[in-house]
């Protein structure tokens, strides 16, 4: 059953498209920081600023673009994204001022934050009721699974060549994303006769933000993995400096991140295949974040030597924090597809991108910060069980207002309130 979605031709193609297109997406991000470190010899600043590059066009600009999204026809967006894409890669291949490096990121990393809203609202127009999660958790693990291989194929090949030609073969999975776009049936797309005034660019901004606050399990989900994102990515940036302290080797870093991913692929496909949590996905995200948070506060309790583990037992909690993570992930993803009208697909997709990544960007700021401060292992520890004690709040709350009933559906309950 869970690759039942793959046999309709519309997801299938959106699926390889999805794949070459994140592969793309992600396969230069080892080409750029050599070529502003090694290649030009910048500062450890521009390598941040591209960090800062890459999160604007999510977290400011996706959700005006994702307006557009929902006007235009999904697929003629998705195909022009990628075409965009193409010319803006091999762009890079000539680029010789980090200037005009960022600004060419900036644009490629903007028609991303339109190409995926599209992608979420033709799932939702192509995909059947009764597919939705297996096609959302498909698409997660696809996502997860680039995310590994992408760099590590990137890494893999900077040592063979320059990073010109990641560039070239960037602009490749660009194309072939484009002609599996292009092989997308055509999506029946309705449109609503509406006024001027009502028709506004802001107005149908507004719509759906309105739409979000409107929908309890849709709004709680989005700020309880918002806020937990956030805290988890208070530690993101001191995995390296933690594992150097531990013991592991810069050859042996990999394997932690590795394990991870393997994790939230695993984890992934468990939580798609077993899917009694359906009734009440807030539920399963939230004792996932309670379990997160407890393993995270692991770590920090071995930077300062009271847990002493072997090496393979740290990786083995980096794999199961990967699982617990995807207890996330995955309800939060059929959560968006089930609960968002075809209709407003590209603006609440937009507006979920833009407060989930600025948690991802705000996150490891704050939490250098604290460490600088205080030490690794003190925000390891209150990152660990601030998580825990928040998602344990969080939960308290929803059942004193009666949200979180056993034995009783998502659509008896909101009915009900």
């Amino acid at each position: 059953m869970m690759m039942a979605p793959l046999k309709i031709k519309s997801y299938r193609h959106l699926f390889l498209g999805q794949f070459f297109s994140d592969f793309g997406a992600f396969l230069d991000i080892i080409a750029l920081n050599i070529l502003i470190i090694y290649v030009w010899k910048l500062g450890p600043a521009y390598t941040s600023a591209l960090l800062v590059i890459f999160a604007i066009p999510m977290v400011v600009i996706g959700p005006f673009t994702a307006v557009w999204v929902d006007r235009l026809p999904k697929k003629v967006i998705m195909f022009t994204c990628d075409i965009l894409r193409v010319a803006i890669a091999l762009s890079l291949v000539w680029t010789t001022n980090v200037f005009a490096l960022y600004a060419l990121v900036f644009l490629k990393t903007m028609f991303g934050a339109m190409f995926d809203p599209a992608r979420q609202s033709t799932i939702r127009r192509t995909v059947p009721e009764e597919l939705l999660l297996q096609a959302s958790t498909l698409s997660q693990i696809l996502a997860n699974l680039v995310k590994i291989i992408s760099p590590a194929i990137g890494s893999a090949l900077m040592l063979v060549t320059k990073p010109s030609s990641l560039f070239i073969i960037e602009s490749v999975g660009f194309f072939i994303s484009a002609v599996f776009i292009l092989g997308i049936p055509k999506i029946n797309e309705e449109k609503k006769e509406t006024s001027k005034k009502e028709n506004s660019f802001f107005s149908e901004l507004k719509a759906g933000i309105v739409y979000i606050r409107s929908n309890w399990l849709l709004g709680y989900s989005m700020i309880f993995l918002s806020v937990g994102m956030l805290i988890v990515f208070l530690q993101e940036a001191l995995t390296t400096p933690w594992a150097r302290n531990i013991g592991f080797t810069e050859s042996q870093l990999g394997y932690i991140m590795t394990a991870n991913g393997i994790g939230l692929v695993i984890g992934s496909l468990s939580v798609g295949k077993w899917t009694f949590w359906k009734s009440n996905p807030l539920r399963l995200m939230i004792y996932s974040g309670i379990a997160s948070g407890i393993f995270m506060a692991l770590f920090g309790l071995g930077d300062i030597g009271i847990l002493l583990l072997p090496k393979m037992a740290w990786v083995l909690v980096f794999f199961i924090i990967g699982v617990t993570a995807s207890g996330a992930y995955i309800p939060f993803g059929y959560t968006l597809q089930r609960e968002t009208p075809a209709n407003l697909m590209g603006r609440v997709s937009g507006v979920s991108n833009s407060m989930i990544n600025s948690s991802m960007l705000i996150g490891p700021i704050v939490g250098g910060l604290l460490a600088t401060l205080f030490g690794t292992s003190v925000v390891f520890i209150g990152a660990g069980l601030l998580l825990s004690l928040y998602s344990f709040i969080v939960l308290i709350v929803l059942r004193r207002k009666f949200i979180l009933v056993q034995e009783k559906t998502v659509d008896t309950i909101s009915s009900k309130l």
